[in-house]
């Protein structure tokens, strides 16, 4: 009975979806709807509630990152698309503004501060460094950007951990994990590995983090201290991960699988409770 109850949350809730999707890179989501970059023809793809699936934005060149943010009053999609930021309006799915990030050389992901709604982070991994975003005050809101960060080789994904650090990981061999103080810029590097090509990282209710790997192709998970590294799958060049924490659902991206999959967080991790 425990196995068919199983199998049946597999089946209802790790929603495997395939079609609409071009090159999937990365995720993000409005409280509704999930929306994903495809990098192989510049394309958003929006997954509903009802796991439909329709082609929202075009026209891009090719998207890295995409992430949901209150801005100057407004509920925005921001899209990293050739080392520009487009805001595109979610009622309407419409583009409103376009900003050029001021000397970017790849940039890469996007991620806001939650403890200052006025500033965010882009890894730039062309650039080995990160670059801070200051969005200014009324009636324009003009954005700022500077070097935050630099000598950080090929950092590619980000998120912002537990404690409010920015965790950064290193698209290099042997690749790397780093932990940033997002108010003083303080580095530090907090796993050493001898695995190659890390894409993005996200961290589960409990603290554990997960790390997509190109190097060879799988998905680890590692303690909140960075120990016991454990392989949770292997996909073909998995990239994107959103953490929908409320849900307890992880999100990934698998570029050349095309599909984006859905899983229970606690189904391949421990669950204290």
């Amino acid at each position: 009975m425990k196995r068919t109850h199983l199998l049946l949350l597999v089946l209802l809730y790790c929603i495997i979806s395939f079609a609409q999707y071009n090159d999937p890179y990365r995720i993000a989501y409005d409280g509704s709807s999930y929306f994903v970059t495809n990098r192989g023809n510049g394309t958003v793809t929006e997954i509903d509630a009802n796991n439909t699936k329709t082609t929202v934005i075009s026209g891009l060149h090719a998207p890295t990152d995409i992430f949901y943010a209150s801005l100057a009053g407004n509920q925005v999609l921001l899209i990293l698309d050739s080392n520009t930021i487009k805001i595109y309006d979610t009622a309407t799915l419409g583009l409103a503004l376009q900003i050029p990030i001021t000397n970017a050389v790849d940039a890469h992901d996007g991620i806001f501060n939650p403890a200052n709604s006025n500033e965010f982070f882009i890894s730039d991994r062309g650039g080995n460094k990160i670059i801070k975003g200051t969005v200014g005050s009324a009636p324009f809101y003009p954005v700022t950007f500077s070097t935050f960060v630099s000598n950080i080789p090929n950092p590619t994904g980000m998120c912002i951990n537990q404690q409010g650090k920015l965790i950064v990981v290193s698209d290099t061999t042997n690749a790397k994990v780093h932990e940033i103080n997002p108010s003083t810029g303080a580095l530090s590097t907090v796993l050493t590995t001898q695995l190659d090509y890390f894409n993005d990282v996200t961290q589960d209710n409990e603290g554990n983090y997960y790390i997509t790997c190109w190097g060879n192709n799988n998905l680890y998970r590692y303690t909140s201290t960075w120990t016991t590294p454990y392989l949770v799958a292997t996909y073909n060049n998995p990239s994107g991960l959103y953490a929908n924490l409320a849900d307890d659902i992880m999100v990934i991206a698998c570029t050349n699988c095309q599909k984006v999959e859905f899983s229970f967080f606690h189904l391949f991790s421990p669950k204290n409770d």
